[in-house]
């Protein structure tokens, strides 16, 4: 997991353990993360790493220990970012980079009650039931939802000059 020393992945990381899980928790401060979990958190089963994800030196480290520490990954969850609507291969690192960036400085802004947002990522993970992204939030689904009515909108706009652009049929 990444992003775990406040807001929704510390809850993550608490309910995990609460459940007997096990897993690596990145952070930008594995003092703050243990901090936060308290004292009477079991943190046996928990492999906190402090990762700059900036850093692809260090990404791979920290995926080096978990897999020496867990044997592997059964389930990833990027919770370090923020929405980025996009194809995988249109942005540039720079971009990635930047939207990293950005989420540290919008840290806990959201109205979501994080707790919740957790239990629901949990719940799916679990269950398997649901959808595999995971929208959280009122704000997060109204921004979506005009992401993809742009997005909708272009293409509509573009229906009929998309075709102009197509090499010619070929009998």
């Amino acid at each position: 997991m990444t992003g775990t020393s406040r807001g929704l992945g510390l809850d993550l990381v608490r309910r995990l353990l609460e459940r007997g899980d096990r897993g690596a928790a990145t952070t930008c401060s594995s003092e703050r993360l243990l901090t936060a979990l308290g004292d009477g958190a079991d943190t046996s089963r928990l492999l906190p790493l402090t990762v700059d994800l900036r850093d692809e030196a260090q990404v791979k480290q920290a995926v080096h220990r978990t897999i020496e520490r867990f044997g592997g990954p059964d389930v990833v969850m990027n919770n370090a970012g923020y929405g980025f609507l996009t194809a995988v291969e249109e942005p540039g690192d720079r971009d990635v980079r930047d939207m990293l960036d950005d989420h540290l400085k919008l840290q806990d802004s959201h109205p979501g009650d994080p707790a919740k947002g957790a239990e629901a990522i949990i719940n799916r993970g679990v269950t398997g039931q649901g959808p595999l992204r995971r929208i959280l939030g009122s704000d997060s689904h109204a921004y979506a939802t005009a992401k993809v009515q742009a997005l909708q909108a272009d293409l509509d706009a573009t229906a009929d000059t998309a075709p102009t652009t197509d090499f010619p049929a070929t009998i």
